[in-house]
């Protein structure tokens, strides 16, 4: 049996598709005639064998655009959705509600990168009070993978309700404690937080069908900007995936410069 290697597969298979897409991607001289698409299958095919380096350029190139049309894609969906991003009622919020510098935060309490995030937004909320706000988004993607994550976001969806000061404490709280929660646990660090733990579960309770309808607005918002994962931060309108401390931190320099 003849035996076609990996190479030729390759070529032969993206002759079609390159001649299809048209010289936008490639720029070949002496082309012949686009009629004679024998002839320009054969060109192709041949300026392959001869530079298979050629096909490098072509990839970059293909994901060039794509990384920019989804970066043109997330800005558009980032400036259409700041009602939701932004002026959303529900959202627990710290910060200066008229500060200049404001972070939105996707984020699950089981979620480690979290963990590693919180460390710097809550020095950042303490070193600069006047100049940073940050709204809180519960989204408990790791449901399922890691214990309790849904049931902390709608104690936190509760403990809101009693005050940013409770709020603040109760949040870094979780964020420093390892993941992994039942409703003992989540109890235990509510209580050492100055949670009123009856007023919090009867919230839980007869607020959940508010709070999961949040939680599910969220996952929508998510889906829109495609975070599929946490945590993520809009910082001054900059979409940053993970816990780009760095990142945040530059973000966060140039408002202070310019302020």
């Amino acid at each position: 049996m003849n035996q076609i290697s990996l190479p030729t597969i390759l070529v032969s298979a993206l002759v079609a598709a390159i001649v299809s897409v048209g010289a936008s991607l490639l720029v070949l001289k002496s082309a012949p005639a686009e009629k004679d698409q024998e002839a320009a299958n054969a060109y192709v095919k041949q300026a392959l064998l001869n530079d298979p380096f050629m096909l490098d350029d072509v990839f970059a190139a293909l994901q060039n655009g794509r990384e920019q049309q989804q970066a043109e894609q997330t800005q558009a969906a980032l400036i259409e959705s700041q009602p939701d991003l932004y002026r959303d009622a529900r959202d627990a919020v710290l910060g200066n509600d008229a500060a200049k510098f404001t972070i939105v935060e996707f984020f699950d309490y089981n979620c480690g990168y979290c963990k590693i995030a919180a460390e710097w937004t809550k020095t950042q909320l303490e070193q600069h009070p006047e100049h940073i706000k940050i709204i809180f988004k519960d989204f408990p993607v790791l449901e399922g993978r890691a214990k309790g994550s849904r049931e902390s976001s709608l104690a936190a969806m509760a403990v809101w309700k009693q005050g940013p000061e409770v709020f603040h404490n109760f949040h870094f709280a979780m964020m420093d404690a390892k993941g992994g929660f039942d409703s003992q646990r989540i109890n235990e660090i509510a209580t050492n937080s100055g949670v009123d733990i009856k007023k919090m579960r009867d919230d839980m309770s007869s607020g959940k069908t508010d709070f999961e309808a949040h939680l599910n607005d969220t996952m929508r918002l998510a889906s829109v900007l495609s975070i599929d994962g946490t945590p993520a931060f809009i910082a001054d309108g900059t979409l940053v995936h993970g816990a780009n401390i760095d990142l945040l931190q530059q973000l966060l320099n140039a408002s202070l410069v310019d302020s």
